[in-house]
């Protein structure tokens, strides 16, 4: 059987079988009801195919939890530990920067790894747990032959020698995300950061997380590429004017926003919203000009023009619609308050995964950091003077974790994922690339 609710072969939901009763005995199917109709998918069952599926189904759900803990609790040491240390004993950042920068690039690497590795098929917990850990330091360290061999000047308070680096996981990250929802999403499904098939929270397009690690790549991919376009491939592009750095962000972000809301691909209303806020905000903000009420105006009516278009797509074209396009269906049919009881439903949802995600303590061990930092530091400022395009990604990332936050039923999980890369990089930037006479030297 074939379900467009789950819109899986072989993969039914309970709701359907009511749906699938009425459409059976000739009379129309209620638009407010949950389920759609079940069809025949062919007359041979491929049950190796249905076995191998739950197989990779059971393992995914057993795994998950371990899997998520692993990494949020980890990112989290990694954080605290840099902190402390860098407060306390800089100079022992300076006389490491290969295993800081290694242990905070694995962090940024973990959502590129963690969707790849569902890839190896069922297999035991403790052997996916050390593949994950082992393969996002091995991606940092692949990333790390990237880094930039000029010095850092005196009395620099960020380095940009590990702007290539990031930019690659970066991008790697974003290509895989972008391509698996195209393809019918099949490493998300199966992984501890994807939706959970069993649980039934979500069967086909982008989970919150992933929504959030997207969006956290794509922007921060976007602003080190035009930030280093003087250097590498990006040159080739000769990206020398503002029409043109705006117009490869504008490509860059839009194709992004289209496979997150998209009924096809990402079907992911809040994510959509989030995505195109935020690439608005960091578009409009490349070259370093504030935000005026007349951009604000702007962002708003492409943000309103983009869901509308989005929205009435969804609800025209059959068989497809998305969790938004469905609850306009029922709105038509049973009024608005039933739209207005699963608007306060996800609230509720939300409000109550804000309290007690594991998700939460990673966004605020990476708030209270960036906080205490840029007090120490002075980020935002040395930004804002020395790496513009930078500063337009933070700004952008920070609006976007916002609106991601509120306009989505577990939005904490998602703000957390943006954390990722709306914080991390710039704890990358702390490192200094010194030579170890120099650092000494500075020591002594």
């Amino acid at each position: 059987m074939h379900s467009p609710t789950t819109r899986r072969t072989g993969l039914v939901s309970n709701f359907d079988i009511a749906p699938t009763i009425i459409d059976f005995t000739g009379l129309k199917v209620p638009a407010d009801m949950d389920g759609r109709t079940l069809t025949p998918a062919g007359t041979a069952p491929a049950l190796d195919e249905l076995k191998s599926f739950r197989d990779r189904a059971v393992s995914s759900y057993n795994s998950r939890k371990a899997m998520v803990r692993v990494y949020v609790i980890t990112s989290m040491c990694v954080i605290a530990l840099f902190f402390l240390v860098i407060l306390l004993r800089k100079d022992v950042i300076r006389h490491h920067p290969f295993f800081w920068s290694t242990a905070l690039l694995a962090v940024i690497a973990g959502p590129f790894v963690w969707l790849a590795v569902p890839a190896m098929g069922p297999v035991a917990q403790g052997v996916l747990i050390a593949v994950a850990v082992c393969a996002s330091i091995a991606v940092a360290l692949l990333a790390l032959l990237l880094r930039g061999k000029r010095e850092d000047t005196e009395g620099s308070r960020l380095s940009e020698a590990l702007f290539k680096p990031m930019l690659a996981i970066s991008g790697v990250t974003l290509l895989l995300i972008v391509l698996d929802p195209i393809l019918g999403s099949p490493l998300m499904t199966f992984s501890a950061f994807g939706s959970d098939a069993i649980l039934g929270d979500r069967y086909y397009g982008l989970g919150n997380l992933y929504m959030g690690f997207l969006l956290g790549a794509a922007i921060l991919f976007t602003c080190l590429a035009l930030q280093t376009r003087e250097e590498g491939l990006i040159s080739y592009l000769h990206l020398d004017k503002p029409w043109k750095r705006y117009a490869f962000a504008g490509v860059a972000l839009g194709i992004v926003a289209l496979v997150v809301g998209f009924p096809k691909f990402g079907a992911d209303f809040g994510g959509l919203v989030a995505a195109i806020v935020a690439g608005l905000v960091t578009i409009l903000r490349l070259e370093g000009k504030p935000l005026t009420v007349k951009r604000i105006v702007i962002v708003v009516l492409v943000l309103v023009l983009c869901v509308g278009g989005l929205l009435l797509l969804d609800v025209l074209m059959p068989g497809s619609a998305s969790h938004a396009g469905r609850a306009i269906g029922k709105a038509k049919t049973s009024g608005i308050s039933s739209l207005v009881s699963q608007v306060g439903r996800k609230l509720g949802a939300n409000w109550t995964l804000t309290w007690t995600s594991l998700w939460r303590l990673l966004l605020l061990f990476a708030v209270v950091a960036w906080l205490v930092f840029n007090w120490r530091f002075g980020i935002l400022k040395y930004l804002k003077e020395r790496y513009p395009i930078m500063n337009a990604g933070f700004w952008g990332l920070l609006v976007g974790l916002i609106v991601a936050w509120i306009f989505n039923d577990s939005g904490i999980e998602a703000a957390a994922a943006i954390s990722v890369f709306l914080f991390v990089p710039y704890f990358v930037m702390l490192i200094p690339w010194v030579s170890k006479d120099r650092a000494l030297m500075e020591k002594n």
